[in-house]
Formats: structure tokens, sequence, C-alpha cells
């Protein structure tokens, strides 16, 4: 059954255009520790249903080897059921603490999942960095191609010695060596994203265009306090707080209640009362006068809530301080983006102009190749910042993650 989900899913993707969401739902779908962690959270849900259960009842069954004569006849079988019942509210604390331990347990969960979607959008970026990088060199690639047609006219006429033709060829070289790299470079970061997934016979197809996201805006939050980490530390101090009032309620006196049925054979005398079995009720008290244990525990838990209570202040301060970097970054990138595309479309006014010249018989060849490599270097700067826009726009929504 699974072989044929995965096969449809496979017909999916061939059929229409992968996103990252695509993606994101098939890493979540086939990550062995995320699926570890469900499994620890359904055994949460099963250890709710045993917890605040009374202890076992136990059932005696005492037979006389040597029969004990009373006056009413031998005693020749006892048996005894008894129950132990603890302080009042106690069952109901267990069930309490096993309750926060689930709701941690599911924070941790949707914890680990954020997780994953962070890490699977990083590695699909930067997947689409590469193919942008690529991109852009085939077009600087084009445009040499372009002013090496020109160069060799100009030899045709003895206005070019072939120097200007190693000149561009060293270039072409150059950028060839580096397509050759990033071809390499994507294959292996594509099998690196499909081992992410989970599943490795589906065909990897990224779209360059994902990186251009500068229209969305993302909500800046003002409190952090709703975020996944500081949710599984409250969850933890609110178990540590009904485990503290648990064992405040096992200082009180535990009870047991029981009966004895002793089984009695009639005499041969005819007496009154004759073979009278015996019934016997029990109550007792268990009260821990001179234990400490559960007054040490109480000391242990209060101790342990405190060091719950700062680590999570700690944790809200380095949330506090990376959202403040983010956003600050954030604002960076989309200025540093803006710069890049005036001055990409400056150099591609003066490659114009330069190539009108230099066609027209004006030598400028010099002056197209260094436009040319400044032009470049500007739209790999740009593809730079628009990855990293990507990256910290993926870390927000990480921030953000309740």
């Amino acid at each position: 059954m699974k072989s044929l989900y995965y096969l449809l899913f496979l017909g999916c993707f061939q059929g229409f255009s992968q996103t990252l969401e695509n993606y994101l739902q098939l890493a979540l779908e086939n990550n062995p520790l995320l699926q570890s962690e469900s499994y620890q959270v359904e055994d949460a849900k099963e250890a709710i249903n045993s917890a605040g259960s009374l202890a076992n009842t136990r059932i005696g069954i005492v037979p006389f080897l040597s029969p004990v004569q009373t006056r009413v006849g031998n005693q020749s079988l006892k048996i005894s059921i008894g129950q132990n019942i603890p302080w009042f509210g106690v069952l109901k604390k267990e069930k309490q603490i096993q309750a926060s331990y689930l709701k941690s347990q599911n924070y941790r969960y949707h914890l680990m999942q954020q997780d994953i979607i962070y890490e699977v959008s990083l590695k699909y970026y930067g997947l689409c960095y590469l193919l942008e990088r690529e991109s852009i060199l085939k077009q600087s690639q084009y445009l040499l191609e372009q002013i090496k047609k020109i160069a060799l006219e100009k030899i045709k006429t003895n206005q070019y010695t072939m120097v200007y033709i190693l000149k561009i060829q060293v270039k072409q070289k150059v950028i060839e060596n580096q397509i050759e790299i990033i071809k390499n470079e994507i294959v292996a970061e594509k099998e690196s994203f499909a081992l992410k997934l989970g599943v490795q016979d589906i065909p990897i197809k990224i779209s360059k265009d994902d990186l251009k996201i500068l229209e969305k805006n993302p909500q800046q939050k003002e409190d952090l306090k709703s975020h996944l980490k500081l949710k599984i530390i409250t969850a933890q101090e609110e178990s540590l707080s009904f485990l503290e009032e648990l064992e405040q309620k096992k200082r009180m006196p535990q009870f047991y209640v029981g009966i004895d049925y002793t089984f009695v054979d009639e005499r041969s005398q005819n007496i009154a009362e004759n073979g009278r079995d015996v019934i016997m009720p029990m109550i007792q008290l268990s009260v821990p006068i001179f234990s400490k244990r559960h007054r040490s525990k109480v000391k242990q838990l209060q101790w342990q809530q405190k060091s719950l209570q700062r680590r999570s202040q700690e944790w809200e301060n380095n949330l506090k301080d990376a959202y403040q970097k983010v956003w600050k970054t954030l604002e960076n990138l989309k200025n540093t983006i803006a710069t890049l595309e005036d001055n990409i479309k400056q150099t591609q006014q003066i490659n114009s102009l330069l190539l009108s010249n230099y066609t027209g018989g004006q030598s400028y060849f010099q002056e197209l190749l260094d436009n040319q490599q400044w032009q470049l270097d500007f739209q790999l700067k740009k593809s730079q910042a628009e990855k990293n826009y990507a990256e910290t726009m993926a870390k927000i929504k990480y921030l953000n993650a309740e």
C-alpha cells in the first residue's frame, strides 16, 4: 500500500510543478525521528489511561496445613482480600501529571516538525541559489560570445589582433569551469535533498524563482512566550508543580481496607454456632511518621522548578535576541537587493551603449569586458542576497513557531 502511495505521489510530481510546500509535506511524512516522536506521543496518551488507577487488589488464600481447633470447629482455610486506598486527591494528581507530560510531548513533536521544515527550507533555497548562479553565468557566457563575434569581424578588417580573442576565451573558460562546478554541486545537493525528504526515487525539480520572495511581509511578533520551546518548559513546570502537590498529599496517611473470611468445619458435637465461619473486616493506616522522603522530595521539586524558570528566562532572552537580529538582517538585505538591482540596470545600460559604440567602430573592447565582469559580480551578489533573504524568512517562520 505504501509503495502504491509513493507511486501516485511520484505521478503527481511529474504531472505538476513542485513547490516547497510539497517537499515539506513529504519530509514530514517520511522523517524517521518525527515518526519516533509521534510514537512517544501515542505512548503518553495511553499512559493517561493507566494514571490515577488504584493499586492492585491483594487476594490471599491461606490453607491451614495443621487445622487450628476452635470452640465451634477446626479452621481449614482463610481467604483475604484487601485494597490500598491513597489519600484524597492523589489519584487525580497522578492523572494531571501524566496529562502535563502528554502536553510536553506534543510540544516536542511540533517543535521537531518546525526543525524539519526549517532544515528542508534551507536545503531547498540552497538549490534555488545554485540554479540561479548557473543561469547568471550562462547569460554572461552569451554576452561574451556576442563580444567575441564582433571582435572576429574586426580582425578580418585588421582593426583587432588575436589578443582580443584570446582574452575573451580566457574569460569563457573561467565561466565554463564555474558552470561545470555548479552542475556537480547541484547533483550532489539534489541527492542530499532527497535524503532529507526520505524518498530517493522522485525527480527533484526546483524553481530558481522561489528565491524572489521580497513581496512577502512576515508579521513581527511582540511576545515570544508562545514559542514551542517555552511552551515545553511551561508544561514541565506544570508537571513539577503537580508532582510537588502529589508529594504533599503522600505525606498524609494511606488506607488499607480488607476482609478475612475463615472457613470453619463443623464439629461432631451438637453445640451452638457449630461450624460458623469467621468474618474479620480490617482497616489499616500507613502513616509516614518517621520518613523524611516526601519532605525531601518536595524540596527537590521546588529547586527543579526554580531551575526551569531560570532556563525559561534564558531561552526567552535568546529568542528575543535572535528575533531582533533576523529583523535587522532582513531590512539590510532588502536595501542590499534594491541597491544591487539598480546597479545591474545601470551596468546593462552601460553595456548597451558600449556595445553600440563598439559595433560602430570605436574601440571599447576593454571597457566592455570590465563592464561585463562588473555586471556579473552584481548579479551573483544579488543572487546571494536573495538566498540570504529567503533563509532569513525561514528563520523568522521558525521563531514564530507556536
